[in-house]
């Protein structure tokens, strides 16, 4: 059962402590326990799980749980079963806190053995479930499972949406780092130790350090330069994003939300390259002369979705551009609600915010704005 609040509530000084642990997790992979087992004690869940998974094997690369015993790597199947399936849980927006009950079939759940022998026993009536990494390289989520006795209310949500861009960039930077298993000295240790280019500026994009990789760019200017000392990205898919998103790092993480997750941009090939942007505090490695690390990764080949791009230009949640990309698409809003996993009357928040944002009116607007995004080819 879920109860819907109009607003959420601010952060309060325990919900920016697990944003610090968040952060900390980067360097450090043992505090993502720490992270699960605080987020346990505040909402009441009844067990909390993460995994991130290395594609395209699949190989697991991260776990951290609370009251997670028993489950192992030969439930996998079962358990992405209860979701729905790959295909559903492909469909659900990054970052958007999805209940099993509506992404899977709970009329089902009688069939599956794990969820008799495991989840009834312990009381356990649904999940709330957040992707935090679909692509190329990483298959990333957190689960929280809810107890008979406890009712998910909209001020968990709320928070849990709020902190789901700083997971969400925690794990992103974790595995262009691939910091799985061990903590880093320091984070010019672990960035001098990457392939990725990763470049440590301050909030005017003044650079302060930059690791081999990343040297290697700049002196060839591509897809990064230096002017008058400071970072400037070309072939930038959306420009003045990287530049938006530091500055912003220079507030705190709080202050910088999603921005610098992902920033598309080409090398002068026209190779599709992201940047990632981490802000610095005394927790995670600020540095008195830095305030954010900017990283440079490849995407194998993969040109980054056009959702991507409509997140960055009109500062789209993920949950409102696949809205917009659903609704453009003709999908109605029930068929659409389904497809996200979320209620009608949260897909219908989600395209008033769009509509607002784009300063579109129309389902038929947003179809014709749709048609005027392409990427540079």
């Amino acid at each position: 059962m879920l109860k819907n609040f109009p607003q959420a509530p601010p952060l309060d000084a325990a919900m920016l402590n697990i944003i610090g642990l968040v952060y900390d997790a980067v360097l450090d992979p043992a505090a993502w326990q720490a992270v699960m087992e605080t987020l346990v004690r505040r909402h009441g869940w009844h067990n909390a799980s993460m995994i991130v998974l290395g594609l395209p094997q699949g190989e697991m690369v991260l776990t951290a749980g609370v009251n997670t015993e028993n489950i192992g790597p030969e439930h996998a199947a079962e358990i992405t079963e209860l979701w729905g399936g790959h295909a559903r849980l492909a469909q659900a927006p990054l970052e958007e806190p999805v209940l099993q009950s509506q992404l899977g079939d709970p009329s089902r759940w009688a069939e599956s053995d794990f969820y008799n022998n495991w989840s009834v026993p312990r009381g356990i009536v649904d999940q709330v479930g957040l992707t935090l990494a679909r692509d190329r390289m990483t298959m990333a989520g957190v689960g929280f499972a809810q107890h008979k006795s406890m009712t998910i209310e909209g001020w968990m949500l709320d928070e849990l949406r709020a902190l789901a861009p700083h997971l969400r960039r925690a794990v992103v930077v974790s595995r262009v780092l691939e910091l799985h298993r061990s903590r880093a000295a320091t984070l010019e240790a672990a960035m001098d130790a990457a392939e990725a280019g990763a470049v440590l500026v301050t909030g005017d994009m003044e650079v302060v350090h930059a690791n081999a990789a990343a040297e290697s760019m700049l002196s060839s200017g591509d897809p990064i330069t230096l002017n008058n000392g400071r970072l400037r990205l070309a072939g930038e898919v959306a420009p003045g994003h990287l530049d938006a998103a530091v500055a912003a790092a220079a507030g705190g993480a709080v202050a910088m939300g999603r921005r610098g997750i992902g920033i598309p941009a080409r090398r002068g090939d026209g190779t599709p390259l992201v940047t990632h942007v981490m802000p610095l505090d005394a927790r995670n490695g600020k540095r008195l002369d830095a305030d954010a690390v900017v990283f440079v990764a490849d995407t194998g080949g993969a040109t980054p979705l056009p959702t991507e791009s409509m997140e960055l230009l009109f500062g789209l949640t993920p949950a409102e551009a696949r809205t917009f990309e659903l609704v453009a698409g003709g999908h109605g809003s029930t068929e659409a609600a389904k497809a996200m996993g979320v209620a009608e009357s949260t897909l219908r928040t989600h395209l008033l915010r769009v509509y607002d944002k784009t300063g579109r009116h129309s389902r038929a607007d947003l179809a014709r704005l749709i048609k005027e995004l392409r990427l540079p080819g």
